[in-house]
């Protein structure tokens, strides 16, 4: 990672090695990121946390990469990308669904809609610490349905890299 002089760009280049894998598209995708924040700047809006809301809008301007780029055939028992994630998708959604209410809203607002968590916290009625607490309670107990459901296998660094199912959806 190359030596920045301003340090919320120092932020964004951070989220984006960590996230992309290509160090070219990283670089890029932080200066894209750089200018867009600069604009809104200019715009006489400034966040109450810059390093937060840089590493919000940097996590969404690397998921928007991945989103754009163009699906890859992985052997996968004969399903493409695509299909692979549609069926994820849909076992996780059912999963969330089966949390209890307050949690099930709570994760999926912050997790999929990657809403920020002071807005979760003004939907749900809750202080932001409160909100912050439903959310990690939720996602405890997805993770517990999820291990349920399936023995996981992971790399050394935690991600998981095999997922095998126990028996039909517990939900």
């Amino acid at each position: 990672m190359p030596h920045v002089a301003d340090a919320s760009l120092e932020v964004i280049y951070r989220v984006m090695y960590a996230m992309v894998p290509d160090p070219e598209d990283a670089r890029d995708l932080a200066h894209d990121c750089y200018v867009k924040y600069q604009e809104r700047l200019n715009t006489g809006w400034h966040p109450q946390s810059e390093e937060a809301f840089l590493k919000v809008m940097a996590r969404r301007v690397a998921i928007d990469y991945f989103r754009r780029k163009s699906p890859q055939i992985v052997a996968m028992e004969g399903l493409n990308v695509t299909e692979a994630e549609a069926s994820i998708a849909q076992w996780m959604t059912k999963i969330i669904e089966s949390l209890p209410d307050g949690y099930r809203e709570a994760v999926r607002w912050a997790d999929l809609e990657l809403m920020p968590q002071r807005e979760v916290a003004q939907r749900l009625g809750l202080s932001l610490s409160g909100a912050k607490s439903k959310v990690q309670r939720g996602r405890a107990m997805l993770l517990e349905k999820m291990k349920q459901a399936c023995d996981f296998e992971q790399d050394r660094y935690g991600r998981i890299t095999q997922c095998h199912p126990k028996k039909p959806c517990p939900c």
